[in-house]
């Protein structure tokens, strides 16, 4: 695809179409993939919750612990973000081909993740605008790699290319997109707060950060099919 047709291709969609989308996030053609992939994620949110606190500042269990859970919410949230590219795209696709292909593809994953969100923390300790644009700008990242096999940089540099001209776009989505969530997601914070039962109040909140997560992966793999492959409008309802 040329330089030139690939630019007339970038275009996104009205941002209520990927809103709607986004909130149908147990939806895929490949059905039970999501109640899988959930169910791996709320597990391990819950359990990470309770991991009890260390009793030294030298026991680093409590650490290694956490960071366990965070790769492995991170690895099924990647699979999930693989299988609804494909979907998108028209492509077959199982939850073991999608694992193996994020599996193949393990080093380069752990590479854009560590490096995405190292430059935004660079971009906020500078100020808070860097923190945003390099957010926007390297969103797509870890799309390239799971859909083109790029490497680590090669997926940076084709994010930053793709988000040409449009960061203010989809900065804008992205923003909606958490606003319209938040007064509910605080409703349910408020409410698990008055309860006293501390399993419960962690499965919900474990509950709660589970579909964000798949939520937040839907929008964005929406966003880089448009961009990457070309959009056609959509009736949202």
């Amino acid at each position: 695809m040329s330089e030139q047709h690939n630019q007339s291709q970038k275009k996104l969609k009205d941002f209520n179409i990927y809103i709607l989308n986004s909130i149908k996030f147990y939806s895929l053609k490949n059905e039970g993939f999501t109640q899988v992939i959930f169910t791996i994620m709320l597990v391990v949110s819950f359990v990470s919750a309770f991991i009890p606190l260390p009793a030294s500042k030298s026991d680093m269990r409590y650490v290694f612990l956490n960071l366990a859970g965070l790769f492995a919410i991170h690895l099924a949230s990647t699979i999930y973000l693989a299988a609804y590219i494909r979907d998108l795209r028209g492509k077959e696709y199982s939850l073991r081909s999608c694992t193996e292909s994020i599996l193949r593809r393990i080093f380069p994953v752990i590479g854009v993740f560590i490096a995405y969100f190292g430059i935004i923390i660079v971009g906020f300790i500078l100020f808070l605008v860097p923190g945003i644009i390099f957010a926007v700008m390297f969103l797509f990242g870890i799309c390239y790699v799971i859909d083109l096999g790029e490497s680590v940089t090669g997926s940076m540099s084709a994010s930053r290319k793709l988000t040409q001209g449009l960061k203010r776009r989809i900065f804008g989505i992205m923003f909606i997109f958490n606003v319209i969530l938040f007064l509910p997601v605080l409703l349910i914070i408020m409410s698990v707060d008055t309860s006293r039962n501390i399993l419960v109040q962690g499965f919900v909140m474990a509950f709660v950060k589970c579909i964000i997560t798949l939520m937040q992966q839907r929008l964005v793999a929406q966003m880089y099919v448009d961009l990457e492959y070309g959009t056609e409008e959509e009736n949202p309802l």
